[in-house]
């Protein structure tokens, strides 16, 4: 892989963590709220809403996709700014039950 090949791996390992991070906060957010079980209700107010909840949680995981076709320095950049949005939302939301696993852990 040589040094920019380690570089990537350690860039992919940070966004599969953020990943996750951000999609178990989204799922434990629409738990919380009761949004995925509106989104599964036999009337949904907006027509294709239950697919669109079912998908969005996986939006995080798109990422990967970026930071495996971009050079490295948009791929450090795509990295900076999801962690970065990742912890702002984790420490702005940390008063909402459900909102972040920090909140459990420093509450």
């Amino acid at each position: 892989f040589g040094a920019h090949g380690l570089v990537y791996l350690g860039l992919f390992a940070v966004v599969t963590v953020v990943a996750t991070f951000n999609y178990r906060r989204t799922k434990r957010q629409m738990g919380v709220s009761g949004v995925a079980a509106a989104g599964n209700g036999e009337q949904q107010q907006v027509p294709g809403m239950g697919a669109v909840l079912k998908f969005m949680p996986l939006m995080s995981f798109m990422t990967l996709f970026t930071v495996a076709f971009v050079p490295l320095a948009a791929a450090l950049y795509v990295v900076t700014s999801t962690t970065w949005s990742a912890v702002e939302r984790a420490v702005l939301y940390r008063d909402m039950p459900g909102a972040s696993p920090l909140a459990a852990a420093a509450g």
